[in-house]
């Protein structure tokens, strides 16, 4: 027999970058989801989805909010420009 060898690097090199725009469009469709949900059956499925997307809806707001957090303090570290005092 001959051993398997599994790779640890992943397949295709994806970097996550967030922007408040679509961290904010991302959370529409969420509360949208949501919305949607309540006119579903009141089903252990409907149920999970619920669980699923609120849970979902909570990790979105928190990286938009450190996202809004670490611009702010970045535009304070840096001092603007003439042309951006106008």
């Amino acid at each position: 027999m001959t051993e398997k060898t599994v790779s640890t690097k992943p397949a295709v090199n994806m970097k996550r970058t967030d922007s408040i725009s679509g961290l904010e469009a991302d959370l529409a469709f969420i509360e949208a989801r949501l919305a949607l949900l309540l006119h579903q059956p009141d089903t252990i499925y409907r149920a999970a989805q619920q669980h699923t997307y609120e849970t979902l809806k909570l990790q979105l707001q928190q990286r938009l909010e450190n996202l809004k957090n670490r611009l702010e303090e970045h535009q304070k570290k840096t001092p603007a420009t003439p042309e951006q005092k106008r």
